[in-house]
């Protein structure tokens, strides 16, 4: 009999040949076909520019940044959002067991020796392990048992800020490569939010403070003129939400632009990317947590800086709110659909804390059977040991952006007196390999597989190419029973 490991291992084997061995010629074609009929042509006209552009300018230097001096706004208490940030860090199962002041991480489950002082450069993990490195929020979990505390003296102070005084050094824009990790936009825009928290809860030395400051405001100048209009989706949302902080949290005579092109950034795309029902229209259960929070949290900064942003964020986090509420299992935790895990984006329970902060209140958890966005759902009760099923009817993402997207069509989770039954997989990996086709594929998720083949063409690490459409969606009550059920054409 083959263990549990064999199964899973024989799964991926047959998921990575699926996806990665059966492209030719005509398969290859579609795909040209599919990106050509899904994607936006500013999306790969820009992207074109941008792929030409970092080939060309690879080894030429980002150069000076100027700014003029600036420091942290006062009379503003960000430091009581921060402490609900930074605690719910200790959760973060990626960073557990780092070892920081002897420069060993473990970032994405993965166990790297960067040394001490660090080598920045780390060019033997993944790519996506060096964008973490970059991001600094595993300072966030070094610093979280003291973050509640209103004069924090921890020693992993010190070294987390000795840690960022040291990146600092290491990156000044006049000597750093534009092809390099540490200043792409979507590395700057997750730094500056977890420097931003770490400064409203504590100080580093006052040189430290100066020079830390000078470099957030480089770093914010520079991603105002590399947005990710691109890649677009979380992305972009992530560079407008970082923009927004540096404008709240840092008063300098280009803070008010930084707000204002995030305020337009927000208008723009919480309209695009949030649906009828409050979904983010990616439909992966974790990045509408990580838009939520982003949501929330600027919210809460801007309320006196800029409240007319503020107010917009309130308006579509009530939605956002009411959605998550609706499809969470009894455990209090989301969906697994598409690409979601546990502890990479705000959890539950730390959105509720934040919206409690921001006097932002949202409707009951709803009882019964109903329809939500692209789920049917059925609740037996408001209780942790309630029974709960969650049907999703839904496209299996936004058409041009299917990067967060699994062939997985009329997937199915469901919980019984309070505990999983039926779980899905969610994600575990973005490298390319065969665990995250894997994740990708049909056999990956509780759903009808027929002759082993996907729904949706899912290839390389964040692409799709034909993808299948639901029809013929129905809901009744057959007593004692109420029912749904949907088709789907991907075969």
């Amino acid at each position: 009999m083959k263990s549990s490991s064999d199964n899973i291992a024989g799964l991926e084997k047959a998921a990575y040949e699926l996806t990665t061995h059966s492209a030719g010629g005509l398969k290859k074609v579609d795909r040209l076909i599919q990106i050509a009929r899904y994607y936006r042509w500013s999306q790969m006209a820009i992207r074109l520019r941008r792929v030409v552009g970092r080939k060309l300018v690879k080894n030429q230097k980002i150069g000076q940044i100027s700014v003029a001096k600036g420091s942290l706004r006062t009379g503003q208490d960000y430091g009581s959002l921060a402490r609900i940030i930074v605690p719910h860090h200790l959760n973060h199962v990626s960073h557990r067991n780092n070892k920081v002041e002897q420069g060993e991480l473990v970032l994405l489950n993965q166990k790297h020796q960067i040394g001490w002082t660090y080598d920045w450069s780390a060019s033997e993990p993944s790519h996506l392990w060096r964008f973490q490195l970059h991001y600094h929020e595993f300072l966030l979990q070094l610093v979280a048992n003291e973050a509640t505390l209103k004069n924090p003296v921890d020693k992993n102070w010190s070294t987390a800020w000795s840690v960022i005084r040291h990146w600092v050094d290491h990156h000044p824009p006049e000597k750093v490569l534009k092809a390099i990790d540490a200043w792409h936009p979507y590395c700057i825009s997750r730094r500056i939010a977890a420097w931003a928290w770490m400064l409203s809860i504590s100080q580093p030395p006052n040189n430290d403070l100066e020079l830390i400051l000078k470099s957030l405001m480089q770093q914010a100048h520079y991603l105002q003129s590399n947005l990710e209009l691109d890649v677009r989706a979380n992305h972009l949302f992530e560079n407008y939400t970082a923009l927004a902080i540096a404008g709240c949290l840092v008063d300098c005579e280009l803070s008010t632009q930084w707000l204002d092109t995030a305020e337009q950034g927000y208008k723009e795309e919480l309209a695009a990317q949030i649906l009828e029902h409050g979904e983010h229209f990616e439909l992966a259960p974790m990045y509408h947590c990580q838009i939520l929070g982003n949501v929330l949290k600027v919210g809460y900064l801007s309320r006196n800086v800029r409240p007319t942003l503020s107010q917009l964020c309130f308006k579509y986090a009530r939605k956002m709110l009411d959605f998550l509420a609706g499809i969470v299992h009894p455990d209090g935790e989301i969906p697994l659909f598409s690409d979601s895990c546990f502890h990479e984006a705000p959890s539950v329970l730390q959105l509720n804390e934040i919206a409690k902060l921001c006097n932002v209140d949202r409707q009951p958890t709803p009882i019964g059977t109903y329809e939500l966005g692209p789920y049917w759902l059925h609740r037996s009760a408001n209780s942790t040991d309630a029974e709960f099923v969650v049907f999703d009817r839904g496209a299996s993402t936004a058409d041009e952006i299917p990067g967060h997207a699994h062939s997985d069509l009329l997937n199915l989770e469901l919980s019984i007196n309070g505990q999983r039954w039926i779980v899905d997989s969610g994600n575990f990996f973005y490298e390319g390999g065969s665990m995250r086709q894997y994740c990708r594929a049909s056999i990956a998720h509780n759903v009808l597989t027929v002759d082993g083949k996907n729904q949706c063409d899912v290839y390389s690490k964040f692409r799709m190419g034909h993808r299948g459409r639901i029809v013929n969606r129905a809901v009744g009550t057959s007593e004692p029973f109420d029912w749904a059920r949907a088709a789907h054409d991907g075969y």
